[in-house]
């Protein structure tokens, strides 16, 4: 599309720009803002449409001939800066291929000020620091190398860098103090301590392990470090004082890849951050307008709605209470800045307008949508399109508005494509391209179809590319337009990628981990001893032979050591937050405890397993594999699936598949991607022919389910309605009757949809979103629903993976435990409620372009609540909605949330489940504590459902005294900010509902006697028994008395979780590959492994061995020679006869009831590893033989 570019730089309007400017002698300008002096061109960009805007951008930095050809496209918020930089990546696909080289980068503006924060956002600080160094490459490659620094990429033709017009107002740092802090390369000598607190001072910050941007782990002679500009990680190897390696590793999998020369680390620190926006700089602090060489094009694109931003931005800087920052100093700086932009178009256009012919040519062209042609559209360009003279407060040398190129909507293209044939034909006719953009490959090949169904192609001129872009136009002047696909189906459209290759490490969030981590002082449950506290990892020598142990504090201050090889029978206790009762060592209460949950345990799973297989033996419908149009319309999703979701998807299509009835749960948290699942079944069904009942707890959900499918099935004959209050009585008897005679193919419902008059044809599925949220009279109508159709039931209730796969066996159960990809975590703030905070906020928020929820308590009086709102920010545009309000004063304000035309939405609680509104990225919940943990949790998940950073706070009454209980409760939500965090939620509010719901009873008792963990285990012991399935025993805990030290030492990993983590992995490698794997990666994080370590990996193959062969202990009698056994009490003759005659068995001597003995070769009694070998050899002997035998060892008395 090279050509494209081209053809938009020809225009008269624009062609002017990248003629003659090398004889534009430099020399001082302006006023104001340094930066805005320098640069001698700027050009404003109005009343074009879609993705137009972005093409004059980059026709403009590609026409010029002076420099490397640098642009810096202003826009009004974040989301317009990602659809200018989508725009230009889906007209350049293969830029660096066919030689045109255009390069594209955001400049972020801070959400939050570093004045205000103890940490800066890392996306933004890594955004801006990515971009200014870009630009110093560029800037200095063009001359001559930048000294002591890095080899710069190949510099591009053109340079656009795109950023909101808060980025402008917001001071950085000046181009001197954008050269790195470090250069580190391989060879270079570096003590690693002295590096470690050069980093410190840089504002890195020290961790265990590093996963995100800012942070570093020295252990030993390894350093890890996540530079803030760098899309990935990197592991610094050290020989002594000298950095032998530098790799980049995944933070996901903490392994490395191949090595790299050098890396750069910047200043982050917030010192230095907040130093510019101190009053005590020496001189005044500069802007991103400084960073640009004199010839750079500066590009206003909307200036009015440029201006609103810049205004809101500087009304959100009120006065702050952090004593060392002048606000007021701050927020004259940003207005002194946005007056020297001069974001009016009066003074270009003034000069320009020399009489009333001309005045009158823009007022016609204005008049008609920008969409001038003929003679007077040509005048136009003629005259607004030239460069004028220097603007008295811009600085720049020269300016023109551009806002005269002849440029259309495609929008009248939308919908049923045979009803537009005729104007798509005339269209193809007179342009020489129509370049139609669609965003997967499913996208094309329906589109495909559906043009050459109504006749449109083949045509030469119209191309289907795989692309994204904002918005459709037609340049008629240029002679091409371009349409998205979204725009033709009527669907939402989707915000780009913020980059243009995806961070690996950042693809998926991975599951949590830290659910069941010990920490000192933590309750926890010895399997067999019962409930303790941990007191932390103890170094002790046994017979010469130090290993650590985990100390457990139980009843009467009674100490037991716990070796940390048998880390598996201890987890960490999780079922009240009241302290539970330590159990007493030696009593008989325990076992009773886990008897009385086992035979309870029993009997639930006997009646699940009886309606399961009730269920099973039942006929149901089977639809058949997948057809064509289920492959299309799964190709346009246009996200990538989460590995979770392609497993869901399967199993939901399996039991579709099958002859006997679905019945399956799908859990997963807020945000997770369930609906698409559902999508998916649903669309099967429909093609199948049968139709498809969708029920929700909540008219909003009921609504927002209706515009998603309807959005998804764009394009195919699927027709679906929604039943709500939001419909007339009227609306509802017409859809009544489409459903009976089958011309309705999915309804989407309340409680509404499950009375007596509403009939279906054909019903083969029906799904219920978040069922436990329907009244108990609804219980029985489920019930039998679920004997004669398919059900899949969605729940935002998340369950922990030891209770998912302790329920396979009871229901089938999938979860999404994995965050969609580049999804970031809810900032959350609890906090006083002040009007200073809710109004930096919401203006914070109004500023970027995006909107607000405000989630009050009560509705008697939200009225007065958004009054005092409205009072407080008069910018907004304020809308009130609760559930007691005239459905059709709802419906109204929803919809006016939704297009935009409210920015900010006051409303009760009835936004916790269904509203999914990209560009409402804060939400305040007034008097939080009156809320429940799981209810702000889900309130929390309004926000966030895009790549831009979102903010929640919580917020208390200004006088009220908290209770501890329910200041612990607030606090856990600060903690347990990260994607995912709803398990910990569910679990710290006690809502162990996960298993009540799955169960169909209430078993919080139950789990708050023995702890979640334990629960989950006898959970799945009890229905494999039931089953008939091999039940695993109990493991024995393996005794090895050999020579030398096993464990991990703390100068080898220093972090004591990760250290647990590493004894927990080593016990649950189930063969030799995956202990080597392990070892691998220690070694790639932490070193070479210290004697004592690679010890402990060494006997780990020995300790599966001897529980697979019951013996629980393997020691040496060095005074002998012998190897020494022992064993349960079993019939030891058979195995003492089984194993005389093997070479394995050397003078095989029966010691007592228990004991066997073997006599060692020579080379084993002087060499560890000929030891372990003959170890291993007898042990796989035995394991063998206890397989074959099946005799069942009793517990040890």
């Amino acid at each position: 599309m090279k050509s494209v570019f081209e053809r938009v730089a020809k225009l008269p309007a624009l062609s002017a720009y990248g003629r003659g400017r090398a004889e534009s002698a430099a020399g001082p300008s302006g006023e104001g803002t340094p930066g805005a002096g320098r640069l001698r061109l700027r050009g404003t960009v109005c009343g074009l449409v879609g993705a137009s805007r972005s093409l004059v951008v980059g026709a403009l930095a590609r026409a010029r001939a002076v420099g490397a050809r640098i642009a810096l496209a202003v826009v009004d918020g974040p989301d317009a800066a990602l659809d200018v930089v989508g725009d230009l990546r889906a007209f350049t696909p293969d830029a660096w291929r066919d030689g045109l080289a255009l390069e594209t980068s955001i400049f972020p503006s801070w959400d939050v000020l570093p004045t205000e924060s103890d940490r800066p956002e890392s996306e933004a600080l890594a955004g801006r620091q990515r971009a200014l160094a870009r630009l110093r490459q560029i800037r200095c490659g063009a001359v001559e190398a930048v000294a002591d620094e890095l080899p710069a990429d190949p510099l591009p033709e053109a340079f656009v860098l795109v950023a909101p017009v808060t980025a402008l107002l917001q001071p950085c740092e000046s181009p001197e103090e954008t050269a790195p802090a470090l250069v580190l390369r391989q060879g270079a000598t570096w003590d690693p301590i002295l590096l470690g607190r050069k980093l410190d001072e840089l504002g890195y910050e020290r961790a265990g392990q590093v996963e995100v941007r800012g942070e570093f782990a020295l252990r030993g002679g390894i350093m890890d470090i996540y530079p803030y500009a760098s899309d990935q990680p990197f592991r610094l190897d050290f020989d002594g004082d000298t950095i032998e390696s530098i790799r980049p590793f995944d933070p996901f999998t903490q392994r490395s890849e191949e090595s790299v020369a050098a890396i750069t680390i910047a200043d982050s620190s917030p010192q230095h951050l907040r130093r510019l926006f101190t009053s005590g700089r020496a001189e005044p602090s500069r802007s991103l307008l400084d960073h640009l060489p004199p010839e750079s094009l500066v590009v206003w694109i909307e200036p009015d709605r440029l201006r609103e931003r810049a205004e809101l931005y500087i009304a959100s800087l009120v006065s702050g209470r952090n004593l060392h920052f002048d606000y007021e100093r701050i927020r004259a700086d940003a207005a002194r800045r946005f007056d020297s932009l001069d974001l009016s178009e009066e003074p270009a256009r003034g000069r320009q307008e020399g009489d009333g012919a001309r005045a009158a040519t823009n007022e016609e062209t204005e008049g008609n949508g920008g969409t001038g042609s003929g003679e007077g559209g040509k005048a136009a360009e003629r005259e607004f399109g030239a460069p004028a003279g220097e603007g008295p407060a811009s600085g720049c040398r020269q300016s023109a508005t551009i806002r005269s190129i002849a440029c259309t909507s495609l929008q009248r293209l939308r919908g049923d494509l045979s009803a537009h044939a005729a104007e798509w034909k005339k269209l193809a006719a007179a342009r020489s391209a129509l370049y139609v953009f669609c965003e997967t490959p499913g996208d094309r090949m329906r589109l495909s179809s559906l043009l050459t169904e109504a006749g449109v192609l083949p045509a030469p001129s119209v191309q289907l590319v795989i692309g994204r872009i904002s918005g459709g136009f037609d340049l008629r002047a240029a002679g091409f337009g371009a349409i998205a696909d979204f725009e033709i189906f009527g669907r939402h459209r989707h915000v780009p990628a913020a980059t243009g290759k995806r961070r690996r490490h950042a693809a998926f969030s991975r599951p949590l981990s830290s659910l069941f981590e010990l920490q000192v002082g933590d309750y926890v449950v010895h399997t067999t001893h019962g409930i303790a506290r941990y007191l932390g990892l103890e170094r002790l020598g046994r017979s010469g032979r130090l290993e650590d142990y985990l100390a457990l504090l139980f009843a009467d201050e009674v100490k037991l050591y716990v070796p940390a090889a048998h880390i598996h029978l201890v987890g960490r206790y999780i079922g009240s937050e009241a302290a539970p009762e330590l159990s007493r060592l030696g009593s008989k209460a325990w076992a009773r405890k886990k008897e009385r949950a086992r035979q309870l345990l029993k009997d639930i799973a006997e009646d699940l397993l009886k309606t399961q297989a009730a269920r099973r033996s039942r006929p149901g419908i089977c639809f058949g594999p997948d057809t064509e149009w289920q492959a299309s319309f799964e190709a346009a999703f246009p996200y990538e699936e989460t590995p979770d979701q392609v497993e869901a998807i399967a199993a939901v299509k399996r039991d579709m598949e099958a002859t006997c009835p679905m019945d399956r749960l799908l859990c997963g948290d807020v945000g997770f991607g369930k609906t698409e699942v559902a999508l998916r079944a649903a669309f099967k069904a429909v093609s199948a022919g049968k139709q498809v009942a969708v029920l929700t707890p909540t008219t909003l959900l009921c609504e927002q389910h209706g515009r998603t499918f309807q959005e998804r099935c764009a394009g195919y004959p699927v027709s679906i309605a929604t039943i709500s209050r939001f419909k007339s009585a009227r609306e509802k008897r017409g859809i009544l009757e489409r459903l009976a005679t089958g011309r309705l193919d999915i309804l989407i419902g309340t409680h509404r949809l499950i009375q007596k008059d509403v009939r279906f044809k054909d019903l083969g599925l029906a799904i219920v979103d978040e069922e436990q949220r329907f009244g108990v009279e609804h219980k029985e109508f489920f019930k039998r629903l679920r004997a004669t159709v398919d059900v899949l039931t969605l729940t935002a209730t998340p369950i922990p993976r030891t209770l998912h796969m302790a329920l396979l066996g009871l229901r089938d159960i999938s979860s999404l435990t994995i965050a969609p990809r580049n999804r970031q975590p809810v900032q959350t703030k609890v906090a006083r409620v002040s009007d200073d905070l809710m109004r930096r906020a919401i203006l914070r928020e109004l500023s970027r372009g995006g909107q607000v929820f405000v989630v009050h308590p009560r509705v008697r009086d939200i009225r007065d609540f958004a009054a005092r709102l409205a009072k407080l920010v008069p910018e907004g545009r304020i809308g009130i909605g609760h559930g007691q309000m005239d459905g059709d004063e709802l419906e109204e304000t929803m919809s006016r949330f939704l297009g935009g035309e409210l920015n900010v939405l006051v409303s009760t609680t009835i936004v916790e489940n269904g509203l999914d509104i990209p560009t409402a990225n804060t939400i305040l919940v007034h008097e939080a504590d009156r809320f429940g943990l799981a209810e702000l949790h889900q309130l929390r998940g309004r926000v966030g459902r895009s790549e831009i950073q979102a903010y929640c706070y919580f917020l208390l009454p200004e006088h009220r005294v908290m209770t501890p209980e329910g200041l612990r409760r607030l606090r856990a939500l600060e903690e347990y900010d990260e994607l995912g965090a709803g398990f910990q939620i569910a679990l710290k509010d006690l809502e162990i509902r996960g298993a009540g719901n799955a169960l169909g009873v209430e078993q919080s008792g139950q789990i708050a006697e023995i702890g979640y963990d334990l629960y989950c285990k006898l959970l799945e012991s009890t229905v494999k028994q039931l089953k008939g399935e091999p039940v695993p025993e109990e493991e024995i805990e393996v005794h090895l008395q050999l020579s030398g030290a096993s464990y991990l030492p703390e100068t080898y990993i220093e972090d004591p979780k990760a250290v647990l983590e590493f004894y927990r992995r080593l016990k649950a490698a189930r063969d030799d590959r995956e202990l080597e794997a392990l070892r691998g990666e220690a070694e790639d994080r932490f070193g070479p492994l210290p004697e004592p370590a690679a010890r402990l990996f060494a006997e780990a193959p020995l300790r599966r061995l001897a529980a697979a062969a019951q013996v629980p202990y393997v020691g040496i009698d060095k005074t002998e020679g012998r190897l020494v056994f022992k064993f349960f009490e079993w019939d030891l003759r058979a195995t003492d006869h089984a194993l005389r005659g093997l070479p394995q068995a050397r003078d095989v001597r029966v010691l007592d009831e228990e004991t066997l003995s073997f006599r060692l070769s020579l080379k084993a009694r002087h060499n560890e590893e000929a030891l372990r070998g003959e170890i291993r050899e007898l042990l796989e002997v035995l394991a063998e033989f206890r397989k074959k035998r099946g005799t069942k060892a009793p517990r040890p008395r």
